[in-house]
């Protein structure tokens, strides 16, 4: 009661400000809008959502049979459009019954209203987006241009989604019933598949703790993930709650759970369950607690090693990447569900750098722009100081919205031969499959996996570093204070270390010269600065404040 007294205020009293709106809308379009690669994976949530729910109600072949007989009748030339591309409420292949149904569920918005109306500002006010599509502003045909590629998939699954539901359900006759009470349940049923594998995006239907001005901008795009951790855990409490359900129930409740994840697996492999790197990560960093500061391990890490040795390389990128991965084209990143809510952050860093990626993770796409606004205005003004083409075109692609971005990206690849580093040495080669792709938003599988194996050596480089940095400073208090028990434990400490990793030992000579190097600078400081004496000169910036 009271969770509805707020939502009801929440309703009466909208007061989502113009920067908000303003934000979500350059979210949209920076993120999502016109990207191809972005619709073909909003089309993947009728194989990997919808069928385990309609399979485990009515038998899976039935419902992968209705689900490829209502695509069939979706993709009708005669009602191509500019709104939505096909529209099978409009089509000759589908009858009455199924005419009403459609036409039922767009004025009950579950077909018109969709994420990307949402994520454009224009599902919070539906009138005015009616008005808007009936006469055109530039505004809103520029935002209709950008979502068609999001907005055209997204109404194919619902539309497919309500049309195999409907005639699923009619195909289940119950004695005495009429035949208009039996079109109103194969409507409710239909009404009822797109709430829960489609979901509402309208203003109303949001959760109340991603509805404020500055969550919503926090929030943005998180929608889904709420949905898709609803519809995991719902599925999961019935099965294992027997006291609130009946065993028909748990029974199918199981079915779609583990269907789910199955396809799950399939699509994006081990790495992209449901939030399997959260839990993971979590795990991990227990067991690192543990251990040895410098046995410390990465889960996902060891995981894809133990897996390309028990398999092989290709089947062990299948397995823990999903199928895209035998393709030129990698879609484990848009299709993992392992980050639901956040990301962290790929790379191992200190101080300032980690608290910023940590930052961005957290706050959402909109403090991302702005970093990448920064970082694409310092790499254009060094690409033109420096009439150097690499730099000017990173800064570009930083700068503008995603569609674009993978154009530039594209063009990048092809004038410099490749994927190239930042200094401009070449890191892989790349053929005309995955330029394609790339121009359409699909990231290359090879770069893909590259860029993975690159993080994963400079995070076990970082650790080691970090470490072996650590125990020279152990080492260096434990003289200066000259405690000989702790030395000895430090000692102890390194000859550990130096077992592990002996490409980084720390020797005698290695101890001598940080010792001497510490020695050196505390006995140069000056005026609170240590400089080498070829550097001494430099002081002179400062005498202003050491006069």
């Amino acid at each position: 009661y009271n969770e509805l007294i707020k939502r009801h205020n929440i309703l009466l009293n909208p007061n989502t400000h113009p920067v908000a709106a303003w934000l979500g809308q350059l979210g949209f379009t920076m993120s999502l809008g016109g990207v191809v690669a972005t619709g073909v994976a909003n089309a993947t949530q009728v194989p990997l959502i919808t069928l385990p729910w309609l399979g485990s109600r009515y038998g899976f072949s039935k419902a992968i049979s209705q689900i490829l007989r209502a695509y069939k009748d979706f993709i009708d030339p005669a009602t191509l459009n500019t709104e939505s591309l096909f529209d099978a409420s409009k089509s000759a292949k589908i009858g009455g019954g199924e005419r009403r149904m459609l036409t039922e569920l767009i004025r009950r918005g579950r077909i018109d209203l969709t994420q990307t109306m949402d994520l454009s500002g224009r599902a919070a006010q539906d009138n005015l987006s009616r008005v808007a599509r009936e006469y055109g502003t530039a505004k809103h045909r520029i935002m209709q241009l950008l979502g068609f590629t999001f907005h055209a998939p997204e109404v194919a699954n619902r539309q497919v989604t309500a049309l195999a539901t409907y005639r699923l359900e009619k195909a289940r006759p119950i004695a005495g019933e009429t035949t208009e009470q039996a079109e109103t349940r194969a409507i409710d049923a239909a009404d009822r598949a797109v709430r829960e594998t489609q979901f509402i995006y309208t203003q109303e239907n949001r959760p109340r703790y991603m509805s404020g001005n500055v969550l919503r901008v926090l929030t943005m795009f998180k929608q889904y993930s709420q949905n898709i951790a609803f519809l995991y855990g719902r599925a999961a409490y019935v099965w294992l709650k027997a006291n609130n359900a009946t065993a028909e129930e748990r029974q199918t409740a199981k079915k779609q759970l583990f269907s789910m994840l199955g396809l799950q697996f399939a699509a994006a492999g081990a790495l992209g369950l449901p939030f399997v790197g959260t839990v993971a990560s979590l795990f991990t960093a227990v067991l690192s607690g543990l251990k040895d500061d410098d046995e410390k391990w990465d889960w996902e890490v060891e995981f894809r090693k133990w897996l390309a040795e028990a398999v092989g390389k290709a089947p062990a990128e299948v397995l823990s990447h999903g199928v895209s991965r035998l393709t030129p084209w990698d879609m484990a990143a848009r299709l993992g569900q392992a980050d639901l809510f956040f990301r962290a952050p790929q790379r191992e860093r200190e101080g300032r750098a980690a608290a910023m990626d940590w930052a961005t993770s957290f706050a959402g796409p909109v403090l991302g722009y702005a970093v990448n606004a920064y970082l694409g205005a310092v790499d254009l003004a060094k690409g033109i100081g420096q009439a150097n083409a690499g730099h000017f075109m990173r800064g570009v692609e930083e700068l503008t919205p995603a569609v674009a971005r993978n154009w530039i990206k594209t063009l990048r690849y092809e004038l410099e031969g490749g994927v190239r580093t930042r200094d401009q040495y070449k890191q892989l080669d790349l053929d005309y499959a995955e330029k394609l792709g790339q121009f359409f938003g699909f990231a290359p599988a090879r770069s893909a996996e590259m860029y993975e194996g690159i993080t994963a050596i400079k995070n076990k480089e970082h650790r080691m570093l970090e470490r072996r940095n650590e125990l020279l400073d152990l080492y260096a208090a434990a003289v200066k204070d000259r405690d000989a028990e702790a030395r000895q434990e430090v000692m102890r400490d390194i000859r550990e270390f130096n077992e592990r990793n002996r490409y980084l030992a720390i020797r005698g000579d290695t101890l001598l010269r940080s010792l001497r190097g510490r020695a050196k600078h505390e006995a140069g400081m000056k005026e609170g600065l240590y400089l080498p004496r070829t550097r001494e000169p430099l002081r002179k910036e400062g005498e202003f404040a050491n006069l």
